[in-house]
């Protein structure tokens, strides 16, 4: 892994939470160059204090991801995507749906076509949530469970768009494990 991302070009989205946060750190470490995109919305986790100790060594972006030209910006001459931005409440996104498909549906198609059209080369690594497999039909949930997503925040729109559209734009989406 350190050959990989030592002197890479690493966007990563959602950046001031606490995965995003704490992948900076395992990159910094790593030797990558680190931009961290986060909209700094209270509500939703990202906060400076989660990358203290290494604020000197990433570059801070505050923008929303739903903001198509920042994103065409930010992707330009990056290796690698993490797109860890996202609305993650399940209820949030039962009563108040709008806010929901915007972050995690138009914005996803926005980030997309920011690479497509930016940087088609880019690998793009998206995490999701296990709320994707729904209600459990055995335990432990795998990945080899049936997807049966139960709220907006993981249906349809949003696994269409990130499992279907990379692969029809031709973008390298990728999740490296070692």
């Amino acid at each position: 892994m350190t050959s990989d991302f030592k002197g890479a070009r690493v966007l990563i989205t959602g950046g001031l939470g606490f995965i995003g946060s704490n992948l900076a750190r395992r990159l910094a470490g790593l030797g990558a160059d680190l931009t961290l995109v986060d909209s700094l919305i209270p509500e939703y986790g990202g906060n400076l204090f989660n990358i203290e100790g290494i604020r000197d060594q990433v570059h801070v972006n505050v923008s929303d991801v739903r903001d198509i030209y920042s994103m065409r910006n930010l992707v330009q001459d990056k290796d690698y995507l993490f797109n860890l931005a996202g609305q993650t409440s399940h209820l949030d996104s039962m009563h108040n749906p709008v806010p929901d498909l915007e972050i995690n549906c138009l914005a996803q198609l926005s980030i997309l076509e920011a690479c497509r059209i930016c940087n088609p080369s880019i690998k793009i690594v998206f995490a999701s949530t296990r709320q994707i497999y729904g209600r459990p039909i055995s335990l432990p949930v795998t990945e080899t469970h049936p997807l049966q997503p139960v709220d907006i925040n993981e249906g349809k729109c949003r696994r269409a768009l990130l499992l279907c559209w990379p692969s029809a734009l031709k973008l390298c989406v990728t999740l490296p494990v070692r």
